[in-house]
């Protein structure tokens, strides 16, 4: 998964993998990692499964408003990435390349300190456009939204050796909003649409996460990145626990 995996802004005892190996007799591997897109992360998947051989259980974290589209850009905060392009009729990964950042002002306006302290605020307030600094390209030819995820569960559904797998959708803050919420909806139906395809069951914390009075508690506010609070974890942590428990002896 990506930061909300990993666990940007907690301690690492306050992160939903932490949680779930506190309750549970299980060796629990962190993979989470800032800025990935959601079949990036099943590349890394598979690379771990390849390096340290299979594991019973693996839970594909995805947050569902924006890690698919990460996987159409070749630069994300100013490093190079792999992205998943459409060549031809083909969905291919294409591994991270060099780019040239001189002629782009955006870069600038993302890399200095002073020009994002003190000119993009105004940039922002005066133009009307939204900028968080972190400099991204747009890959050559990526693959549209649906290619994407269609590409990346047919890669985690071919991971072999593994007793269960499942998808774990989480959310920021940004679902309170209409429109978020309106383009969140939507992508959480085809992601639904295509683990049904590939037989992925799915963890949804939509629910318990939805929960207006809540959003304070759930998540640190937008300024901060908006990740989930220890207790936003521990909500999450206990709908795994609702799946793994549920057929536990097949993993114990």
């Amino acid at each position: 998964g990506d930061s909300f995996t990993f666990g940007d802004q907690v301690n690492n005892s306050d992160t939903w993998p932490a949680c779930i190996a506190q309750q549970m007799p299980l060796d629990v591997w962190n993979g989470g990692v800032f800025g990935y897109g959601a079949a990036q992360s099943i590349l890394r998947a598979e690379r771990e499964v390849a390096i340290h051989g299979t594991f019973d259980i693996i839970i594909w974290s995805i947050t569902v408003d924006s890690d698919f589209d990460r996987d159409q850009l070749s630069v994300r905060s100013s490093f190079s990435k792999p992205y998943i392009a459409s060549v031809e009729g083909e969905t291919m990964v294409v591994p991270p390349g060099d780019f040239d950042t001189s002629p782009d002002f955006m870069w600038l306006l993302g890399y200095s300190v002073i020009l994002q302290r003190h000119l993009l605020p105004i940039l922002q307030k005066e133009g009307n456009f939204f900028y968080d600094g972190r400099y991204k390209v747009r890959g050559e030819q990526a693959a549209e939204i649906r290619d994407i995820i269609d590409f990346a569960m047919q890669r985690f559904a071919r991971i072999k050796g593994t007793k269960r797998k499942s998808i774990l959708l989480q959310y920021d803050p940004w679902i309170f909003s209409e429109r978020d919420f309106e383009k969140t909806n939507e992508r959480r139906m085809l992601i639904e649409k295509y683990a049904e395809k590939y037989n992925i069951e799915i963890i949804d914390s939509f629910d318990q996460v939805y929960v207006p009075e809540k959003r304070d508690e759930l998540w640190f506010s937008y300024k901060d990145f908006g990740h989930h609070t220890p207790y936003g974890n521990k909500v999450v942590c206990d709908e795994v626990l609702k799946w793994l428990k549920r057929d536990a002896f097949q993993i114990m």
